[in-house]
């Protein structure tokens, strides 16, 4: 049995493990997944046949526990899911034999270019996964590193949770993720909202409203008196219940603007986690133009440009027409054969020069 080790230290990006855990399974891999015991029950929720170590990984000791426990059970091949950040330039930096391939998930390639950190991460990691297509269009140019993508988009049955309301007549416009103003301009949702009064719209905020900016963003939508058009969460929303929302949604609203920050790098170094999302459930994307043209971009989207585009979108029926297929398939042997043809290439350690 090959063996490999998923790890994650940061507490997010934990939704592009499973897809990875799939393919991995069906390429004959035995897998040890690390992560850090904040998410330990998310992952737990899996229910794969695998090996889950938890860490503090505040500490740095648990980055050299995690370095002992490889070299001692004899991993060869390790893919950091978040190849970027502090903790993951910390634990690269530490000795390794040379019979140990790192691979790694970059979710903004901007920083290949931007961050020192980066580049020495990039020099005991030479091959990295993207996710999604148009962003590994953006590294064709590079001839220093190796990278592949794949589309994280496969994840557990959970069972539908009762307590989620009924649809009745209205439309369900999903916004998962964190509540946060530099992810998504939600001032334009309020100003959308103020003008175009239709009660049988319901935005979902499909994210934990005690965290980050989510007091600020759900007292706003009580000051204006918007309430009736929003459902929205005071803790952490389980899987099965966050699922059955997007299971249920008539599309997913990025809302990503040109005036959002690093709106830019959302169209060539990284991705919205709304994204494959909409794979996942075959529900489109409610996208802004600026996404319009971006060539790869293999998800079903409708477009708009303002406000009064946006109200004739939602007059209609939501539907899209989309050519792109989602294959497990496709998604595993593109993984898997990135994996075992760069382990005695780019995948091994690089001396410093």
């Amino acid at each position: 049995m090959k063996k490999i080790a998923l790890i994650e230290f940061k507490t997010y990006h934990t939704e592009c493990l499973y897809s990875q855990i799939l393919f991995l399974q069906a390429g004959g891999y035995q897998i040890t997944l690390i992560c850090d015991k904040k998410v330990e029950k998310v992952i737990s929720d899996f229910n794969r046949d695998i090996t889950i170590i938890s860490f503090d990984f505040s500490k740095f000791t648990s980055l050299l526990k995690v370095r002992s426990l490889l070299i001692k059970n004899n991993i060869q091949k390790v893919v950091l899911n978040t190849a970027q950040g502090n903790a993951a330039l910390k634990f690269m930096m530490l000795h390794y034999p040379r019979w140990m391939h790192f691979f790694g998930i970059i979710h903004n390639t901007g920083k290949l270019d931007t961050s020192i950190g980066q580049k020495l991460i990039s020099r005991k990691t030479g091959s990295y996964f993207v996710l999604s297509k148009y962003q590994y269009r953006h590294t064709q140019d590079r001839k220093d590193l190796s990278f592949t993508y794949f589309n994280p988009s496969f994840f557990p049955e959970y069972n539908s949770d009762n307590t989620v309301d009924e649809k009745g007549d209205k439309k369900w416009i999903v916004i998962p993720g964190a509540l946060e103003y530099k992810r998504r301009d939600y001032n334009f949702l309020f100003d959308f909202l103020e003008k175009y009064k239709e009660d049988k719209l319901n935005f979902i905020l499909l994210g934990n409203g005690s965290k980050n900016d989510g007091p600020a963003i759900i007292n706003k939508i009580k000051e204006l008196k918007l309430e009736r058009y929003f459902t929205f969460f005071n803790y952490f929303i389980p899987n099965n219940v966050f699922h059955s929302y997007l299971k249920k949604a008539d599309c997913l609203f990025p809302l990503i603007h040109p005036e959002t920050e690093g709106a830019s790098s959302y169209r060539k170094n990284k991705i919205s986690g709304m994204f494959p999302l909409s794979l996942t459930y075959n529900v489109p994307l409610l996208c802004h133009e600026i996404f319009r043209g971006v060539e790869d971009f293999e998800y079903p989207a409708l477009f708009y440009n303002d406000k009064n585009d946006l109200i004739n979108i939602l007059n209609n029926s939501l539907k899209v027409e989309h050519s792109y297929t989602l294959s497990f398939e496709d998604e595993k042997n593109r993984y898997i054969q990135f994996l075992e043809r760069n382990a005695d290439t780019f995948g091994s350690i690089k001396p410093f020069v």
